[in-house]
C-alpha cells in the first residue's frame, strides 16, 4: 500500500489532508455526541448517481417528504427530524468530508469524469442487488470483494469503470446509512469494511473511509451507526497494525471500553502496531440479528468485558 519504512499509514495520510479530515490531533476530535455528517437536507432526494444501492429500491416518499433507500421494499420508517438550513454552497468546498456531504465527490474520484454508460451503470447495479438479494441469487461480501480486486487492475476499460463506479457510489450512499433495515445496513458494512481491508480504496479515498467507520464509532452504543462501525472495523481489524494513530483515536472515544472485547485488544494492539497474540475474533451483529436468547443491551455478538 505505501513504500517500505512507512511504519505509521495513517501519519503519511496526515500529511496530505488530516486537516481536511480532522485527524491531526487529539484536540481536533470533535465530541462524541457531534457527526460530521449533520448535514444540511442529509434526508433529501437521493444520490442520483449510477450503479448505487438506493437505485434498486423505488421511489416512494414518506410522511417528512424524504425518499429511503429502502422504500416500497420495507415499511416505512419514523419521519427523520427536520433539515438543518443551508450552508455554503457545494462548488466553494474543497473538504473531501464536505464534498461527500454534497455529493460533489470529483475531486475525490477525478477517474470518474463525465457520464457514465448505461452498460457500466446496469452492470454495477446488478452487483449491488445481488449483494442484498436471498440466495441462491445472492453473491457475499467475498465474492463482490474478490471481484472488485480483479476489476481494479484489469486492463478492461469496463471492469475499471465499474469499479470505479462502485467505489464512488459506496462513499456517496454514506449519508444514507441510517436509513437502511439492520440487516442490509449490516451487509454494507462488511462491503465498507472489506474495502479498506483488501486495499481496494488509497490515499485520500482511504483516510475519508477510515473517517467514516470513526465517526460511526462515536456514535451511541444503540445506534443503527454504532452497530455499522463495529462490523466494519471487525472487518478490517487484521490491518489496524498499520494505523496505530487511528487507533489511538479510537481508544479515545468516550465508549470505548464498551466495543466487543476482541476488538479492544485489536485496537489496543494496534496502536503499538502490533496484532493480539491470539488474534481473537467474535461474531458482530446488532441485537436486532441476534438470537432471542440475548440479553437486553448486550452490544454486539458477546456480552462486554468477558474473554473471547
Amino acid at each position: 500500500l505505501f513504500p517500505p519504512g512507512h511504519s505509521d499509514t495513517l501519519a503519511s495520510l496526515s500529511n496530505q489532508f488530516s486537516s481536511s479530515l480532522g485527524l491531526g490531533s487529539t484536540a481536533s476530535l470533535p465530541p462524541t455526541s457531534s457527526s460530521a455528517f449533520s448535514l444540511p437536507g442529509v434526508l433529501g432526494p437521493l444520490v442520483t448517481g449510477p450503479g448505487s444501492p438506493n437505485r434498486m429500491y423505488g421511489t416512494s416518499t414518506s410522511v417528512s417528504g424524504t425518499q429511503s433507500p429502502f422504500s416500497g421494499l420495507l415499511p416505512p420508517h419514523p419521519a427523520p427530524p427536520p433539515p438543518r438550513p443551508s450552508v455554503a454552497p457545494p462548488s466553494l468546498s474543497t473538504n473531501p468530508i464536505e464534498q461527500v456531504r454534497t455529493g460533489n465527490l470529483a475531486g475525490i474520484f477525478p477517474e470518474v469524469t463525465g457520464p457514465v454508460s448505461r452498460e457500466v451503470e446496469d452492470e454495477a447495479n446488478t452487483y449491488f442487488q445481488r449483494i442484498y438479494n436471498h440466495p441462491p441469487q445472492q453473491i457475499s461480501i467475498d465474492e463482490v470483494l474478490e471481484l472488485l480486486k480483479k476489476f481494479q487492475t484489469s486492463g478492461v476499460q469496463r471492469e475499471q469503470d465499474v469499479f470505479n463506479c462502485m467505489i464512488k457510489n459506496l462513499f456517496e450512499e454514506y449519508k444514507f446509512f441510517p436509513q437502511y433495515p439492520d440487516k442490509e445496513l449490516h451487509i454494507t458494512a462488511q462491503l465498507f469494511g472489506g474495502i479498506i481491508e483488501h486495499n481496494l480504496v488509497t490515499m485520500v479515498k482511504l483516510g475519508l473511509a477510515l473517517r467514516f467507520v470513526l465517526e460511526a464509532l462515536r456514535k451511541s452504543t444503540d445506534s443503527n451507526m454504532f452497530h455499522f462501525g463495529v462490523a466494519a472495523l471487525d472487518r478490517f481489524k487484521g490491518r489496524l497494525k498499520e494505523y496505530p494513530q487511528y487507533c489511538q483515536h479510537v481508544t479515545l472515544i468516550q465508549h470505548f471500553k464498551e466495543f466487543p472485547t476482541h476488538l479492544i485488544q485489536w485496537v489496543e494492539y494496534g496502536t503499538q502496531s502490533s496484532d493480539p497474540p491470539s488474534k481473537p475474533s467474535a461474531p458482530v451483529l446488532p441485537p436486532s440479528l441476534l438470537g432471542p436468547t440475548s440479553a437486553p443491551g448486550q452490544p454486539i455478538g458477546q456480552p462486554i468485558g468477558q474473554p473471547v
